[in-house]
């Protein structure tokens, strides 16, 4: 299929403008200021604000039935723009991995959106054997669950350095939601300048769910350019928004307040106001061979 989105309200970087998108084949082909030189379908989009389709973090999917999964996923994820997940499974010991790997890919077969699979562990239990196990098996994020700081203390992160090479996978916080906000500061203070001193790649605080990334934070993880940004020769994957005239966004996150039209994946629609369409199956993991490759 080959047409044009023609004069579409864009942000980037702060910066407001108009663009034209050229899609052919389930590709973007162009991407511009003026398509008067193209004869084909074009779509006027200058009542919308264009997006690259959202990346959320999603942690805790219901695996109770695929009527609820369904469910979960329409609502939470395809209505609010999201064409990629990054979700995890949970152990306590090395030998669990191969079981728990195994039964949240099974879960994930039905998903209409395309995901990344993390592992989350408490950081009393991590240890280097792990860590070589999520490079075998292509685990690019290990979710860590912190919960005091004598733990960051005591946790031989030399070791957990050498064992990340050279995969490199990246180590993402996670506090007690029983904490203060005070004692989980000041647990992400002492978190990031281990390992920063330690050089390892990780962010320095836990990632918001159901929220969409910010590019920075695709950057490390090793996403970009791959999702969430809007380039020729990119897949086509965009959210459009209703342009609201009372309201005047300024900034990505602003225009994502606004309400969604449009939502299309790889060039099938998920999501037009005000229905979501479950495409089963038409997900797939993405695997993640560096991590933090453009930062």
């Amino acid at each position: 299929m080959h047409f044009i989105i023609e004069n579409a309200h864009f942000i980037q970087a702060g910066r407001k403008r108009r663009i034209s998108l050229m899609v052919q084949n389930r590709e973007i082909r162009y991407i511009g200021d003026s398509v008067s030189m193209y004869s084909v379908m074009k779509m006027e989009a200058a009542s919308f604000f264009l997006t690259p389709s959202h990346i959320m973090y999603t942690p805790n999917l219901p695996a109770d039935s695929f009527a609820i999964f369904k469910a979960f996923v329409s609502e939470r994820l395809l209505a609010a723009g999201c064409g990629t997940m990054i979700t995890d499974f949970s152990i306590r010991y090395e030998s669990e991995i191969d079981e728990r790997l195994s039964e949240k890919r099974a879960a994930l077969f039905s998903s209409p959106i395309d995901y990344v699979i993390g592992l989350r562990i408490s950081l009393s239990k991590l240890t280097p054997a792990i860590v070589r196990k999520c490079a075998r098996y292509k685990i690019p994020i290990i979710f860590v669950v912190v919960k005091e700081r004598t733990e960051l203390d005591a946790k031989p992160w030399g070791w957990i350095k050498e064992a990340s090479f050279p995969s490199n996978p990246i180590f993402i916080p996670i506090l007690d939601s029983n904490l203060k906000t005070a004692a989980q500061k000041r647990l992400c203070k002492v978190w990031t300048k281990i390992l920063v001193n330690e050089k390892i790649n990780h962010l320095s605080s836990p990632l918001d769910e159901h929220t969409p990334l910010q590019e920075n934070i695709l950057k490390k993880i090793g996403l970009y350019p791959n999702r969430g940004i809007l380039r020729v020769g990119g897949e086509v994957s965009y959210n459009l928004y209703w342009k609201d005239g009372h309201a005047d966004p300024q900034s990505e996150v602003e225009v994502q307040q606004l309400q969604l039209a449009v939502s299309v994946h790889k060039g099938k629609f998920l999501f037009s106001d005000p229905h979501a369409h479950f495409h089963s199956g038409f997900g797939e993991e993405l695997v993640i061979n560096q991590t933090a490759l453009f930062v």
